[in-house]
């Protein structure tokens, strides 16, 4: 069964638009009449290295924010957009909850992003230990413990949690 993203929250929308229009800006520097008049002595790869860097950049960050989450029999997969799906067998997790709003506060970004694109990478906190994040509304995110622990934010929490509770109890089952 397939669940998709929440939509984004406020911090990444506004974190989008910081981006666009920082890179808007870059991109028009070329063309601002005083620096036109000094690119005349630089090579004309200095004035593009850097817009054309900073949108690479986002791109490539563009590409590891989640799209989808599909519970299978055995497994839970988190499709992203072009940087190929991460899966999860079911057997290494135990619970699954809401974060109301934990996620957010008071954790430390070990690697990943956190904004720009939704909050995905490896985490810290007090109330988790280290996490990776798959999620794109941390306001409306679920967890999910056991041998690993990650957190999601699917568009239907509720009915995302008895689904996966309802595929872990059939995983548990059948390894007895």
């Amino acid at each position: 069964m397939e669940f998709r993203t929440m939509p984004f929250d406020l911090i990444v929308r506004i974190n989008f638009i910081a981006m666009l229009v920082c890179a808007i800006f870059m991109f028009t520097i070329p063309f601002i009449p005083t620096i036109k008049q000094w690119s005349f002595t630089a090579p004309w790869w200095m004035l593009w290295f850097a817009p054309t860097l900073f949108t690479l950049i986002i791109i490539f960050i563009f590409g590891f924010s989640p799209i989808a989450y599909i519970i299978t029999d055995n497994e839970l997969i988190v499709k992203r957009r072009f940087m190929g799906a991460k899966k999860f067998p079911l057997r290494n997790f135990k619970t699954i909850e809401k974060t109301d709003g934990n996620f957010k506060w008071l954790t430390q970004r070990i690697v990943g992003n956190v904004g720009l694109f939704g909050y995905f990478g490896i985490f810290k906190n007090n109330q988790w230990g280290v996490f990776t994040a798959y999620a794109t509304n941390a306001d409306n995110s679920l967890v999910i413990k056991g041998i690993q622990t990650i957190v999601i934010s699917p568009t239907e929490p509720d009915y995302f949690c008895e689904v996966f509770r309802a595929k872990l109890q059939l995983v548990y089952n059948k390894n007895r």
